[in-house]
């Protein structure tokens, strides 16, 4: 979506505001070469064609055209049979304001800075407007009030003509700014999902080297204070501490699945080299020691036949005398 950003530095004025009802009779072309100052509104009644610049949109009947200076527009309405023969009306509305600055931007490529977004000086209008029909409506209506009061001539009609005039930047304005933000919302949470998504998968790849965050973020090719904000805001957990997770998790397994390697060797293969902190990390995780849980898997009870009695407690998990490569580091 092509939209511009418009600052007036001084009150407009009312440039011109008419309406015309002609018949589609052959192909019809109305071209707008780089009028300074003049920001102009306009309605059709019928489909249309815009060039902006260089870059062809179809128009439909329900929307609002708006043209800034400095461009160069071709509207051409459709070329039709003699049997399809029908009128069309156009509406337009303009307001003269010399030292109006107009930046464009565009939903697919280019957009403003957030400051811009809240400098109260400013407002955004796109080319072609993305109304619901009630905001269609009202902008229409708008557009014609401003046509009939500039018609009458009355002494007050500068200042009516103004007032519908800001009323219908207020509505363009406010509707731009609610389209553009579910754009980026809805492109922020797909992003999001994307880069997860992406990063688990390496993640999980990964986990058992020499892994960082830096690493991770590179291969998305996204800087590490934004894959570290988006995945702790998505998940809960940092980089770091979700290849943390995954190693503790693999190492569980393989004391299980590896008896004959001391807790050294099994720490090394899933990507520790800290043995001390691995030992502290593992306990966070499951509540007792990597020795306490081999002891487990071993099948040493926790249960006693008679628990008060001292000879019974010396078999205990936590007194039996461990294996002499699973002495805690």
């Amino acid at each position: 979506m092509v939209f511009y950003a418009i600052r007036l530095k001084n009150q407009p004025q009312v440039q011109f505001a008419a309406s015309i009802t002609m018949e589609i009779t052959q192909e019809k072309h109305n071209i707008i070469d780089h009028r300074e100052g003049i920001l102009e509104f306009s309605f059709f009644t019928a489909p249309c064609g815009i060039t902006a610049d260089g870059k062809h949109f179809d128009v439909g009947s329900g929307n609002i055209i708006t043209l800034v200076p400095s461009s160069l527009y071709t509207i051409s309405l459709p070329e039709m049979g003699a049997q399809e023969r029908s009128s069309f009306t156009l509406a337009s509305a303009a307001v003269f304001s010399p030292q109006m600055t107009v930046e464009q931007f565009d939903t697919e490529a280019k957009m403003p800075e957030p400051e811009l977004w809240d400098d109260p000086d400013m407002f955004f209008l796109p080319l072609i407007s993305s109304l619901t029909e009630e905001e269609y409506q009202q902008a229409a209506a708008l557009i014609t009030s401003i046509i009939d009061i500039y018609a009458a001539g009355r002494p007050s009609s500068r200042w009516l003509c103004l007032s519908d005039f800001y009323e219908l930047i207020a509505l363009l304005d406010t509707a731009l700014r609610n389209t553009v933000q579910a754009v980026s919302r809805e492109r922020y949470q797909t992003g999001t999902r994307y880069y997860i998504r992406k990063a688990r998968k390496y993640i999980e790849a990964h986990f058992c080297g020499p892994l960082t965050l830096s690493e991770v973020a590179a291969h998305l090719e996204i800087s590490p204070g934004y894959l570290c904000s988006l995945y702790r805001a998505a998940t809960g957990r940092t980089v770091i501490e979700t290849i943390q997770y995954l190693r503790v998790q693999k190492l569980r397994s393989l004391i299980s699945a590896e008896p004959e390697k001391t807790m050294r060797e099994l720490c090394t293969q899933v990507g520790f080299r800290d043995v001390r902190y691995v030992q502290r990390l593992f306990k966070r995780y499951y509540g007792i020691s990597m020795q306490q849980c081999r002891k487990i898997d071993r099948g040493v009870s926790l249960y006693h036949e008679n628990p008060w009695e001292k000879s019974d407690l010396d078999h205990d998990i936590f007194y039996d005398t461990p294996h002499p490569d699973e002495s805690e580091e």
